[in-house]
């Protein structure tokens, strides 16, 4: 037999064997995992609608997960929303710092320059600022967050901010902290950044609580 003609005949029998388990009615579950397990076995490509039916059945499965341990360790998508939560309250201790170093910046320029008068709002302003950041960069983080699911206090921040730089040693964040596209995470329950709580950032510093 000709390699084309018993190609052929092998791709007709893998036609033949996945369009039976794609026809079947029942056993949703158990019928996508034969097909794919067929496809892995026999080291061919999965057609498109088993590909469809499997992404579907994977998030259903990771929504319905249940804990396998106690506490807060939670299933999959619980245990990634906190590794997220984790990174928006290390971004939140970085931001602080670069407005704590912009604003030191501009207020030495200023004094440079002697723009330095009780009258001038600006200056009065950057006064207040610096004053904000008194209450240390793990509370203004935690201010900062206000509003967000992330938020928590300053001691919870800075175990955050650590666990972060820890797993990322000298290097960038771990896969861990990777943020996968946000319609695929929409389909597993979890909001889009721009629909999450918006919280303070955008509010004078001094007026955050």
């Amino acid at each position: 037999m000709a390699a084309g003609t018993h190609n052929a005949a092998l791709e007709a029998i893998h036609r033949r064997e996945l369009n039976e388990l794609k026809n079947l009615k029942v056993h949703r579950e158990i019928r996508v995992a034969a097909a794919l397990d067929y496809c892995a076995e026999n080291h061919i490509d999965a057609p498109a609608w088993l590909i469809a039916e499997a992404a579907v059945l994977v998030r259903d499965l990771l929504k319905r997960e249940k804990a396998q341990e106690r506490g807060r360790k939670g299933n999959s998508i619980t245990r990634y929303r906190r590794d997220q939560w984790d990174v928006e309250r290390w971004d939140a201790v970085e931001e602080i710092r670069r407005m704590k170093k912009r604003i030191r910046a501009d207020v030495q320029l200023r004094r440079k320059l002697g723009f330095t008068s009780e009258n001038d709002k600006d200056w009065q302003y950057r006064q207040r600022q610096l004053a904000w950041f008194g209450h240390g960069t793990f509370e203004c983080a935690s201010r900062l967050l206000a509003g967000r699911d992330a938020r928590v206090g300053p001691e919870a921040i800075k175990a955050s901010y650590r666990r972060c730089k820890e797993r990322a040693g000298e290097g960038p964040l771990p896969d861990r902290y990777y943020v996968f596209d946000e319609d695929f995470l929409l389909k597993l329950g979890i909001p889009r950044l721009s629909e999450r709580k918006p919280g303070t950032k955008f509010l004078h510093l001094f007026d955050l609580t």
